[in-house]
């Protein structure tokens, strides 16, 4: 049976990480050893200390292009060097924001170490702009998140773009960890509920430790599955659409004036499973090669679009030039360098 409130919620998480825990903000959790002085710790610290100087040099000739970028780059660096000595890192948006991601992730985690902007914040931006153009937010609007990584688009949704509240669903054991205390520190425990759940119907979701860090889980099935949880290389995350979860009272959709789903590689099982509980609400779908590239999950999810929005769907790609209008998905699959996109989709 599926839980009712948050706090039961929290117990799907099963993790069994492979060293005790410590009842703080953010669990410990093993991660990838530190390697041995004789195998190079000494300078990778050197390294670092030359990337912190730069870095401060480079702020000192503020205003001069090339040392700017320069500086992105040095912490670019930074960012996958400190993995060897931390699993966690924190970093501070535009705004002075601080969020914890795990140190040497690639995407969001390093954008916003590096840039302090993230692509989440961007298309979110573009795609609130855009719903507000058609109509105000209503009151109490609700944020629903479905892969929701480490909470920076929930939190911005509240922070910055005027959602009363939000909801975050994450599977990833680590992320979801990162994401309960990014609410915290910054404030939000009373509006951003949390739910560590993969967001689609189905049997529950195996995940092998990676060797990358806090958040690096891939995924196992078969045999394998079942042998890696029996020797603790694997955590079990439940399964469960959100018309299952409204169905068993673990998720309120009631307000909810736009839906994120970020949910990899198949976004279409998320629409899928939101029918009854979640009608015609506004989708902003993030969307990365192994969906672009794969002309059957295309299909699937324009299918899964149309089906949502059973009386016509207006779709727009968000980019940094603003909205632009597109017939579906498949547009955006046909162009062979597009490797990301953002799609705000809305009933006509």
């Amino acid at each position: 049976m599926l839980p009712k409130t948050e706090t039961e919620a929290r117990s799907l998480d099963t993790v069994r990480p492979r060293s005790s825990e410590v009842s703080t903000l953010v669990p410990t959790q093993k991660v990838t050893s530190q390697p041995d002085r004789d195998e190079g710790v000494e300078s990778t610290e050197l390294a670092l200390s030359r990337h912190l100087k730069r870095e401060r040099e480079g702020r000192e000739k503020e205003g001069k292009p090339e040392a700017l970028k320069k500086g992105k780059h040095e912490r670019r660096d930074f960012f996958a060097e400190a993995a060897a000595f931390t699993p966690i890192v924190s970093a501070q948006d535009r705004s002075g924001r601080t969020f914890l991601v795990g140190a040497g992730d690639r995407g969001d985690a390093r954008m916003l170490f590096t840039k302090r902007d993230t692509v989440a914040g961007r298309s979110l931006r573009l795609a609130v702009d855009h719903l507000k153009q058609v109509a105000p937010l209503p009151d109490r609007s609700r944020f629903l998140d479905t892969g929701a990584e480490t909470g920076i688009a929930a939190v911005l949704a509240i922070q910055e773009h005027g959602f009363n509240s939000a909801i975050a669903l994450e599977p990833n054991p680590g992320m979801y960890r990162l994401l309960s205390a990014n609410r915290a520190l910054n404030d939000l425990e009373d509006r951003i509920e949390t739910i560590h759940i993969e967001p689609k119907s189905g049997t529950t979701l195996v995940l092998r430790y990676g060797k990358r860090g806090w958040c690096d889980y891939q995924s196992a099935s078969g045999e394998d599955a079942a042998a890696a949880v029996s020797k603790g290389k694997a955590v079990e995350v439940r399964s469960a659409s959100l018309d299952e979860l409204v169905a068993h009272g673990s998720l309120d959709p009631s307000s909810a004036a736009l839906v994120r789903i970020s949910v990899r590689p198949d976004p279409a099982a998320v629409l899928e499973g939101m029918r009854e509980s979640v009608p015609n609400v506004a989708i902003l779908l993030e969307l990365d090669q192994r969906v672009l590239g794969d002309r059957a999950s295309v299909t699937k999810l324009d299918t899964a679009i149309a089906e949502h929005f059973s009386r016509g769907v207006a779709m727009m790609g968000l980019s940094e030039e603003g909205p632009v209008p597109q017939e579906g998905i498949a547009e955006l699959a046909g162009a062979g360098d597009v490797k990301t996109a953002s799609v705000l989709a809305l009933g006509r």
